[in-house]
């Protein structure tokens, strides 16, 4: 599915800057370098906004896998180490 201008703006709400709208439909998307590169198919937003990494094909188990034991805002320094 290519990404267009105006699709962009109705998601986002906002104009593409820069390189958005080739991040969006880059041919690479998934490849090494590119991980952040397409469009989120869990939230259907620019995988460099929502923090989604392709890791070479969508995998709807790849948060459950990476995710960090307890939260961020629960972590202590020498705790969870």
């Amino acid at each position: 599915m290519k990404i267009t201008r105006e699709k962009f703006i109705a998601v986002v709400g906002r104009e593409p800057i820069m390189d958005e709208l080739d991040r969006c439909n880059c041919p690479m998307e998934g490849e090494v370098g590119h991980f952040q590169c397409g469009w989120c198919p869990k939230c259907q937003y620019p995988r460099f906004m929502c923090g989604h990494l392709m890791c070479g094909h969508v995998d709807p188990e790849y948060e459950s896998r990476m995710a960090l034991p307890g939260s961020l805002d629960d972590y202590q320094e020498g705790e969870n180490s």
